[in-house]
């Protein structure tokens, strides 16, 4: 994960590696975008093939990581970040992501707990047909959506 600055008063940039691991589809709580933030999320590739076997919570501050494994066969999308109501903190919400589980056929809307992603799902949504692996996905609370 590499993390890039910019300071648009002085128009300057520095680029750091955040963590020395692999990931794709990185995110953060949109709630922070544009400011100083302390955690980003991502998907784990799977070693030599474009499939996602995880996710990872970053905490760029201390270096800190907490990951997610998926069983043989499923695998994820983009992790989005989607804030608690009433949250308190940067890392209170919840962390979604599609997952394609090839075993069984299927897909999911996985569910995890922002704060604790390691101890597995909360929930999951099974979806009416499998998708691919790899899907982009953006959070939106309905309050900022206009109706067609």
């Amino acid at each position: 994960l590499t993390r890039t600055t910019t300071d648009i008063d002085h128009i300057t940039w520095a680029v750091r590696d955040a963590v020395p691991v692999i990931t794709e589809f990185g995110m953060i709580n949109a709630g922070v975008m544009g400011r100083p933030y302390r955690y980003a999320y991502s998907a784990l590739p799977t070693e030599g093939w474009f499939t996602f076997e995880g996710i990872i919570k970053h905490d760029v501050t201390t270096g800190r990581m907490e990951t997610y494994s998926f069983p043989e066969g499923t695998y994820c999308s983009e992790t989005v970040f989607a804030p608690r109501p009433g949250a308190t903190s940067e890392d209170d919400g919840y962390l979604l992501t599609y997952t394609t589980d090839v075993v069984n056929d299927e897909s999911h809307c996985a569910i995890f707990d922002a704060q604790n992603p390691a101890d597995g799902p909360i929930a999951r949504v099974r979806l009416p047909e499998r998708i691919c692996s790899g899907t982009h996905a953006y959070w939106a609370d309905a309050s900022t959506l206009t109706p067609a």
